[in-house]
């Protein structure tokens, strides 16, 4: 018989069908998994169980003629079902929430984490571009407007006759503004702002052309509207850095850069003929990690391929 986890409370009731011996029989029963030995019933014909747990169970009754139990016996099979809480498929639904919920715990952490990095990141390019502006307004305002002051006094001396000592500090002074200039287009330059970042990165180029100690070939397909000063500072400063780390380090003759704007992607391409280096024998200096930061913080992926004497290309893919 099959029954319900809630009638575990039963009773059974038997009989010996041969009555010509009635008045001597009695009664031994037992249940397989729950008594340990036969019970002596006496002549009763009743056997009550309680709280009998989910499972298998053989329950057997036999006649006792004058204290002699008789070798036949009948069988009934009894199955109780287990309540829906502890069946195999609820562990199992149990364990894949318990999985789900873990999962989720550690997205939710981890994507928390990544939040608080990207904040730091933001923070710390943020905090850069606004000491970049401050030394650039400081050295325009303080320092730019004193040397101009001295620069105008000097030319007044050589106007009045005063010319013997006069010449060099003029010279002095005026490669003290020139590199001023400089610096302030490297810190803050005027035409990113104005213009955007395409005007930016031709002017740096015509720079470093007419230095003519490095030719510069730029590429541009697509590119032709203006993004977010925020994207375009950003990727100014990438290109910044990709170019001051082949003047410094990689004694090269050639910089060529490809800008491509393709489905909804900017694609940038930078190559140098230097000597390159070993990418597992070089730590991440600031310049790498910067490089690194921002083109993260634009959702971007770069990819760096160089060796010993192979030069060093750069593939930048940034959303747009």
């Amino acid at each position: 018989i099959q029954l319900e986890y809630l009638q575990n409370f039963f009773s059974i009731e038997f009989a010996n069908l041969d009555y010509t011996q009635a008045e001597k029989c009695q009664y031994q029963y037992r249940l397989l998994g729950v008594d340990g030995d036969w019970v002596n019933a006496g002549t009763s014909t009743t056997a009550s169980y309680t709280e009998i747990a989910p499972g298998n169970y053989v329950f057997m009754v036999r006649t006792v003629i004058d204290g002699i139990p008789s070798s036949d016996f009948a069988s009934l099979h009894i199955h109780i079902s287990s309540p829906w809480y502890a069946t195999y498929w609820f562990y199992a639904a149990l364990v894949v929430l318990v999985l789900a919920v873990m999962y989720i715990v550690y997205r939710l952490r981890l994507q928390f984490v990544l939040r608080q990095e990207k904040i730091k990141m933001q923070v710390m390019v943020e905090t850069q571009e606004q000491e970049r502006r401050r030394l650039a307004r400081n050295l325009h305002d303080d320092v730019g407007a004193q040397l101009s002051t001295v620069k105008l006094f000097l030319g007044k001396l050589m106007k009045d006759g005063t010319t013997a000592n006069t010449a060099t500090p003029m010279q002095i002074i005026n490669d003290s503004i020139n590199d001023i200039r400089s610096i302030l287009i490297s810190l803050s330059p005027k035409s990113l702002e104005e213009n955007g970042l395409l005007a930016a990165i031709e002017e740096l180029v015509n720079k470093i052309n007419q230095s003519n100690e490095l030719q510069f070939h730029l590429s541009i397909h697509g590119f032709n509207q203006r993004l977010p000063l925020e994207t375009e500072t950003a990727l100014f400063r990438v290109l910044q850095e990709l170019i001051n780390n082949t003047i410094k380090h990689a004694n090269a003759t050639l910089i060529s850069m490809d800008l491509v704007v393709r489905d909804g992607h900017l694609y940038i391409t930078y190559e140098d003929n230097g000597i390159g280096f070993e990418m597992g024998q070089v730590h991440k200096n600031y310049g790498l990690v910067n490089l690194e930061t921002r083109i993260q913080l634009l959702k971007g992926q770069m990819e760096i391929n160089t060796g010993k004497g192979l030069g060093f290309v750069a593939t930048i893919v940034v959303p747009l």
